[in-house]
């Protein structure tokens, strides 16, 4: 047989710091020297530190190689903490507050060896479980827990999950290395024995030959041979079903947990395509609702306009209270305009967010459009512009008022008092403090709707703190008109407020002029 590249990684721990000294490790560097008359690479610790211990797991991981064999063996305490598998250096217990920084994972050491595709890959663990140990730690459960073994990985540990022996030296493992007598002990062991825990063949010491079989293969023994050459789930599972107390029990059931794994994990991924798939699906599908619905959707939709004539009126308040509507003063319109009869609805807003791939917005067609900023205002005038190749754009601030005013010199557009309140606007006093549909109240004497209240609306004038002065910051915006959120005072013609270009809330829309 073709000679093989062999490396092993030795650990035996005995004398911890802080603890009695053990002295039942069994062998001490026998199973070290037994391993190199084996034909193996040894990288030998005794009384290791965990630095020394993750220092030798390097070297021990840079000597593996593909179609290699691969053995670690380790003797000493070892601990389980929530269903977690720790191998502990000597120097674990100097400081037990940092204990969890002191400790190496087993899980770790079989994923180093697994990850180089070495053709065998063996573990042997001789543990020892400390009571005072285990109580430093905080952890009940005795030995080691279930370990989750790579396929290719053949394993024995001195005890069964959760169970220890008394005392090390009733292990079989380190036994066995040196014993030289002719009990069998553990098979893999013994120098001349044919090893076969998985389906990998291998000998610890190659014999020249193979002697050939002195008795014929029983049913069982032939059954086997012809499981492992089919090497399939359903081969291992009807060797299980045929033999379940066989002599080759523990490996069919490793296989066919490898097996198992695999389908699980090639299920996952399967679901994970699926699903990639199906997201497709519906973003492809929702890409298509979008386009049918641009198609459907109107190009645009002007707004009804009513024609302003040109004229002269007084502008702000002089008796007023808020000095920023001061001071009353003359304003002439040269040019005429138009001016949108109502506010910018959701309908027409609507139809401009599908040009443009945004989501449209949820709520009723009739309503005014809100929660638009004095940027999107002017977004949407500048593409309503060049859609019709009309000049659209948010009212100045004297040509709102002066369409506000309706050729009136009050508080309102009808008169001084309240008492038309209802016929005319949408305020906090019957709102129920929603907004309502455009139009639903009495146009001024212009034919011009809600322009008292329902939605204040954004101006395309940077405010300034009163008629005489510039404006200091070209990013505050006028509002005017009120909202259905204001009371009585606050709905007056002459009434100024502002906000930043990028402020928006659930009572600010606007409306367009033609100019």
């Amino acid at each position: 047989m073709k000679k093989e590249s062999r490396v092993a990684f030795v650990v035996v721990n005995d004398k911890y710091q802080g603890l009695k000294k053990n002295s039942a490790v069994y062998g001490k560097n026998r199973i070290n020297k037994f391993l190199k008359n084996s034909g193996f690479e040894t990288i030998y610790l005794r009384n290791a530190s965990r630095k020394e211990m993750i220092k030798a797991l390097r070297t021990f991981r840079d000597s593996l190689t593909k179609d290699s064999v691969a053995l670690f063996y380790y003797s000493g305490h070892t601990i389980q903490v929530k269903g977690k598998n720790y191998l502990l250096p000597i120097d674990t217990i100097n400081d037990f507050r940092d204990a969890a920084k002191m400790k190496i994972e087993l899980q770790a050491i079989l994923h180093v060896m697994d990850r180089f595709s070495s053709r065998k890959n063996m573990v042997l663990i001789d543990n020892i479980d400390n009571e005072k140990m285990r109580k430093k730690f905080k952890v009940k459960k005795i030995g080691l827990s279930k370990v989750d073994v790579p396929a290719n990985t053949d394993i024995v540990i001195t005890n069964k999950a959760n169970s220890i022996s008394s005392f090390l030296t009733n292990s079989t493992l380190s036994k066995s290395a040196s014993n030289k007598q002719k009990s069998k002990g553990f098979k893999s062991f013994d120098s001349s024995a044919y090893v076969k825990l998985t389906d990998n063949a291998f000998y610890f010491k190659v014999p020249n030959t193979l002697k050939p079989a002195k008795k014929k293969l029983s049913k069982e023994d032939n059954l086997w041979m012809s499981t492992i050459k089919k090497n399939t789930l359903k081969a291992y599972q009807v060797y299980r079903t045929n033999y379940p107390s066989g002599k080759y029990i523990a490996i069919a059931q490793m296989s066919i947990k490898g097996f198992e794994n695999k389908i699980e994990i090639q299920n996952k991924i399967d679901l994970a395509l699926q699903e990639k798939k199906r997201e497709e699906l519906e973003k492809k599908q929702k890409q298509k609702e979008i386009l049918e619905a641009k198609k459907k959707a109107e190009a645009y939709i002007e707004p009804e306009l009513v024609k302003i004539n040109p004229g002269n009126f007084k502008m702000g308040c002089s008796t007023c209270e808020n000095h920023n509507e001061r001071p009353l003063h003359f304003v002439s319109i040269k040019d005429p305009f138009s001016i949108g009869k109502y506010e910018v609805s959701n309908k027409e807003y609507n139809v401009y967010l599908l040009n443009i791939n945004k989501p449209k917005n949820s709520a009723a067609d009739d309503l005014p459009v809100v929660n638009v900023t004095w940027q999107d205002a002017v977004s949407y005038a500048k593409w309503l512009s060049e859609k019709t190749g009309k000049n659209y754009a948010l009212a100045s601030e004297s040509q709102w008022e002066y369409v506000s005013r309706a050729g009136s010199k009050t508080k309102y557009a009808w008169g001084n008092q309240g008492s038309k309140f209802d016929a005319y606007v949408w305020g906090k006093k019957n709102s129920d403090l929603h907004l309502h549909k455009v139009g639903g109240k009495e146009a001024n004497q212009w034919g011009v709707h809600d322009l008292h209240g329902n939605a204040s609306e954004w101006c395309k004038d940077d405010y300034r703190l009163d008629y005489t002065q510039k404006s200091h910051n070209e990013h505050n915006k006028v509002l005017r008109g009120g909202s259905y959120l204001s009371d009585i005072k606050e709905l007056r013609v002459s009434l100024r407020n502002s906000k930043s270009d990028t402020f928006k809330s659930n009572d600010i829309g606007f409306r367009l002029v033609l100019n």
